[in-house]
């Protein structure tokens, strides 16, 4: 009988976690992968005062990308929350460093230094900083994701600087 309810529980997990994907990206979970935005009077409270965050959303092959820049005034060093949801693809393997690169206006490509990743293999997130790059006179830069699964294409998140 124990078995029976936790294979039931495990199917309930699974088709919510589904329902969610599917759903889209929440604005909890949005506030979950930047923090959530607190008001100018600073006391801690989400409102219309609230900071904009700067999060994008895309998907391709079953996988859902929300990428957030934390740091759009800064030319040196642009640093990007990552978060990879799936109902079906295994991100377990999914190399952050590898597989997430940083493309300027101008052309130049960059690769991320290495990450901490953390989560499962349906759902993952670093947050992944391109030292190396200067982007100071970018008039936009693109986050190319690859490598989700066989034969998918590449998702590109655009985020204009100027």
């Amino acid at each position: 009988m124990r078995r029976k309810i936790a294979a039931w529980a495990a199917c309930l997990f699974l088709l919510c976690a589904a329902a969610h994907v599917y759903a889209g990206v929440s604005d909890d979970l949005k506030d979950v992968l930047l923090g959530a935005p607190e008001d100018s009077s600073g006391n801690g409270e989400k409102g219309p005062e609230a900071d904009k965050r700067n999060i994008k959303e895309a998907a391709m092959a079953g996988v859902k990308a929300a990428v957030g820049y934390l740091n759009p005034e800064d030319a040196a060093g642009p640093r990007f929350k990552v978060s990879l949801d799936s109902a079906s693809a295994d991100l377990g393997k999914f190399r952050f460093e590898r597989h997430i690169t940083l493309r300027d206006s101008d052309g130049r490509t960059y690769y991320s230094d290495p990450v901490q990743a953390s989560g499962t293999e349906f759902h993952r997130e670093a947050v992944v900083e391109f030292k190396s790059a200067y982007i100071g006179n970018s008039y936009f830069v693109d986050i190319v994701i690859s490598g989700l699964t066989e034969g998918a294409n590449d998702i590109v998140i655009r985020f204009d600087r100027q």
